[in-house]
């Protein structure tokens, strides 16, 4: 079900052990972040093998990431991925083809990949193999520089960096927003880090597996995840993104 703007909307609540969903009611504020939203994992279970949407309806397998670790903020509990791990979302067309669209994650990180492929660490991606085989990703990339390492989204080939590279053993809220290949924004802890050297291009629309930590044997991230959120055809403002991060405490998806 998709939520409407105002009064009283459905929501899904925590899940019984057999993995039933209960749902309930709760009155939520008229942010509007609600709008375009397509999928929100939370990542919050403290057992079992599934990612769950709670906004949609495409739920992950998780393929070894440590549940019910220690977050930030409201962001708790989180995963954990100790560079082998990764959650796997089969491919649905809802996931794909936007015109523009906006992801929202929250990360730390513990360590870098160190050369070749695995110095790209994945937050996000959708498709095997980069570039030029993906509908879009969102990834730490690049040679590492002492504990540091830039950030990047990418369309289905070029892609854009930030303009300073962050650091491990930090919690950061993570944004982009994708306008068209020359109007994208990279926000970390709601604070546009956009590099302007190169452009990311427009968001495929083939049929591949969406993925989060990592890919199924390349590219795996070593550090905490939480609440990581996708939405289609919606470009968040800046004051969305300011209330997502909420002065570094995070924001409950009840809010929302």
């Amino acid at each position: 079900m998709r939520y409407t703007n105002g009064g009283w909307r459905p929501k899904k609540i925590k899940r019984h052990v057999s993995g039933n969903w209960v749902t309930s009611k709760v009155n939520r504020p008229s942010t509007g972040l609600l709008d375009g939203l397509i999928s929100v994992w939370e990542l919050d279970e403290t057992a079992g093998g599934t990612a769950y949407d709670l906004h949609g309806s495409y739920d992950g397998t998780n393929n070894g990431a440590a549940v019910n670790q220690t977050g930030t903020g409201n962001i708790d509990p989180v995963y954990y991925f100790d560079g082998s791990d990764y959650i796997t979302i089969s491919d649905n067309a809802n996931l794909r083809g936007f015109s523009t669209m906006s992801i929202s994650a929250w990360v730390k990180m513990s360590s870098w990949g160190t050369s070749g492929s695995t110095d790209q660490d994945i937050i996000i991606q959708m498709g095997d193999t980069t570039p030029g085989s993906t509908n879009y990703y969102f990834r730490f990339d690049g040679t590492v520089t002492s504990d540091k390492r830039a950030l990047y989204f990418a369309g289905s080939n070029t892609q854009l960096g930030t303009s300073s590279t962050l650091a491990l053993d930090t919690w950061y809220h993570l944004v982009v927003t994708y306008a068209g290949s020359d109007n994208t924004i990279i926000y970390a802890n709601n604070v546009d880090v956009t590099s302007s050297t190169s452009s990311a291009d427009g968001i495929g629309d083939t049929s591949y597996t969406l993925y989060v930590g990592g890919r199924t044997s390349l590219d795996q991230s070593d550090g905490y995840f939480g609440q990581i959120a996708v939405w289609g055809d919606r470009v968040l403002a800046p004051s969305d993104v300011g209330a997502l991060y909420n002065s570094g405490s995070g924001l409950d998806y009840l809010l929302w």
